[in-house]
């Protein structure tokens, strides 16, 4: 019994993740397709969707860059900030932009 309800147990996982990592992905992929067209606003909003979700520091680090791109400097600072500390080592060399090149 403990076996089935553990087997039920990982395939609701397995479905309920997959489902939330894929739109998850879309999310990243549409925040950058808005920031790449220079639609900045759109691509801040997305990419706070993102991150709320998935906190990521090339993420946060675009979220920065939108919002600088449209005037909102002291907002920007908090999310280049948020995104060193996630990840310390952190370069925005380190963004992959290949994804708006998928299908």
């Amino acid at each position: 019994m403990r076996v089935l309800s553990g087997i039920i147990g990982l395939v609701i996982v397995t479905l309920f993740s997959t489902g939330v990592f894929a739109q998850t992905a879309d999310l990243y992929k549409k925040a950058l397709t808005y920031y790449v067209k220079g639609d900045y606003t759109r691509a801040s909003e997305v990419f706070k969707e993102y991150v709320s979700e998935k906190p990521d520091a090339a993420a946060y680090y675009m979220l920065g860059y939108s919002l600088y791109k449209i005037g909102r400097h002291d907002e920007a600072r908090k999310y280049f900030k948020q995104a060193y500390l996630i990840d310390p080592g952190f370069s925005p060399s380190k963004i992959d932009y290949s994804v708006l090149r998928r299908k």
